[in-house]
């Protein structure tokens, strides 16, 4: 076993060789500095990602570029990247971290700045970048995304109603905003080499009582909901349906399963969600 580990470790690895860096992400990097200035002029390099596992071509490289910023550029630097369609990010250790069109990373620790953009299968030792992030969301988003999100969270609370279970207020809170929801899924989105956003999801997950009928209690659910949303009944499918707000989707299962210890219960998931919010100030 542990022979054939190594073996699949190490088929996984191959050389790393030196890259060319793209004028694009030159271009973006340059383009966040300018609004600030610095005491030297960037330095970029790139590598090739060093595993047979990435494809063929460009998307095996990964490219980095530092630069010194004068002491309280984070600011500055966060209104330029929004306005040029950047999303912010809660990152921790930094002062700034932004996610930038074709998945650039722009971060910010004092006055160093960090760029980066690989498509790498595995990290390497040159992505420094390669860290847990959040959208952090501005004002205008959070409320835009409030207003998707708080129809989201009377469905799905008209729903546990129904089902009798609790719904977690830490991912479906009773305010409805997206800020107040710190179990929420929240992750970066938008066009690969345009204007970056966020989007929610959120789920819940219960063990019903083995005795269930799923078509039942799926049209309970459904005679329970709010006015305002339009439903997809799937007649051909008894313990699953979808319904949608104005701006949010949201989906229901219904389903017997088997315990590892033989007993039965019904499995009950729901989940909501909505498109891209694009960041704006």
């Amino acid at each position: 076993m542990i022979a054939a580990l190594v073996a699949l470790t190490s088929a996984g690895c191959a050389e790393s060789k030196p890259a060319t860096v793209s004028e694009d992400f030159k271009a973006a990097v340059n383009s966040m500095l300018s609004k600030v200035g610095g005491s030297s002029t960037p330095t970029f390099d790139a590598l090739t990602c060093g595993s047979i596992l990435d494809a063929p071509g460009d998307e095996q490289v990964a490219m980095w570029g530092d630069a010194q910023v004068p002491e309280g550029s984070a600011d500055t630097l966060r209104s330029a990247g929004i306005a040029a369609g950047w999303q912010p990010q809660q990152a921790k250790g930094f002062d700034l971290f932004l996610i930038g069109p074709n998945n650039i990373s722009f971060a910010l620790r004092g006055s160093k700045v960090r760029a980066e953009q690989a498509k790498c299968s595995i990290s390497g030792r040159h992505q420094e970048l390669s860290v847990d992030v959040r959208p952090e969301l501005t004002p205008s988003q959070a409320a835009a995304m409030s207003a998707e999100f708080g129809p989201a969270v009377v469905a799905a609370r008209a729903i546990h109603q129904v089902i009798g279970k609790p719904l977690n207020t830490k991912e479906f809170p009773t305010s409805g905003k997206v800020t107040d929801a710190p179990e929420l899924s929240l992750s970066t989105c938008g066009e690969k080499n345009g204007p970056r956003g966020a989007r929610w999801y959120g789920s819940a997950e219960h063990e019903l009582d083995a005795s269930i009928d799923p078509a039942t209690l799926k049209r309970k659910i459904i005679d329970g909901l709010p006015s305002g949303l339009t439903v997809d009944e799937r007649p051909g499918q008894p313990g699953y349906f979808q319904a949608t707000t104005p701006d949010a989707g949201l989906t229901v299962s219904i389903s017997p399963k088997k315990q590892q210890d033989g007993s039965r219960v019904v499995q009950f998931k729901l989940t909501a969600s909505a498109d891209c919010t694009p960041v704006t100030g």
